[in-house]
């Protein structure tokens, strides 16, 4: 069997004999320092090769559908973005809506607060949780707390409101829908506070199913004693998601 000469030496040697142009195109080289093989490609380059254990590592060459998925049918296979849209099947993405400055009311007259409100569509099927801060500037004026929705929506909502009696605070819970009551809108009254300018909370949270038409729900307020003011605080909030 015929033999085959080879030069050899360590990287850098090798490195430093195409940087002298001292290189033979096709002449072999074996590279002590890596215990791999290297071909001349000119004067002063050469191409080295992986070797089998090296080889067995690498992943099989990908085949789109055979040991890579495609994404509804499409490739993932190549260069540039792939553009993925559309509603994850099951998951809607939740809303939180912030007052980001006071609102106030003197009137009792139930008047939309204007930051904590959310569309809704037909049919559909709500977490719903709010809460507020408020100040009152008397002590004898409490909070009007309630909603509003589309005619057709069923609300199964728990209201919180603060009331204050003779012996000491308290909380008043009231749920919707009572009976003979509309079940798409409600409010309830708290009955003064413990301190006038000092905060207190009041609560909305629950269930709401859109009936067949779409709309708003809305987070409502007023106050107990008209011409006595009442002043939602900053950061009051809303949180809002469909889950069916």
């Amino acid at each position: 069997m015929p033999s085959v000469q080879n030069k050899r030496g360590t990287r850098a040697q090798l490195n430093a004999a195409a940087t002298a142009n001292q290189l033979k195109i096709g002449e072999i080289y074996l590279i002590t320092d890596e215990d791999r093989l290297a071909v001349g490609t000119s004067v002063n380059t050469y191409q080295d090769f992986s070797k089998l254990s090296e080889l067995d590592a690498k992943q099989d060459a990908l085949v789109s559908g055979t040991n890579i998925k495609t994404i509804n049918g499409s490739s993932v296979l190549g260069s540039g973005d792939l553009v993925v849209s559309g509603t994850v099947s099951g998951f809607f993405a939740p809303t939180v809506d912030e007052l980001t400055s006071t609102q106030q009311s003197t009137s009792t007259a139930l008047a939309n607060v204007t930051q904590l409100v959310e569309p809704m569509v037909a049919n559909g099927i709500y977490n719903v949780d709010c809460f507020v801060t408020f100040r009152s500037a008397s002590t004898t004026a409490g909070i009007n707390f309630g909603f509003t929705s589309p005619t057709g929506t069923n609300c199964q909502l728990e209201v919180v409101v603060p009331i204050t009696s003779v012996a000491a605070s308290t909380q008043l819970r009231t749920i919707f829908p009572n009976a003979g009551t509309a079940t798409n809108v409600g409010n309830v009254i708290g009955t003064g506070v413990t301190a006038q300018n000092s905060n207190h909370t009041a609560r909305i949270s629950g269930i709401v199913h859109c009936g067949a038409t779409a709309g708003n729900f809305q987070i409502q307020f007023a106050t107990e004693t008209n011409g006595q003011a009442i002043t939602l605080q900053i950061g009051s909030s809303m949180f809002m998601q469909r889950v069916a």
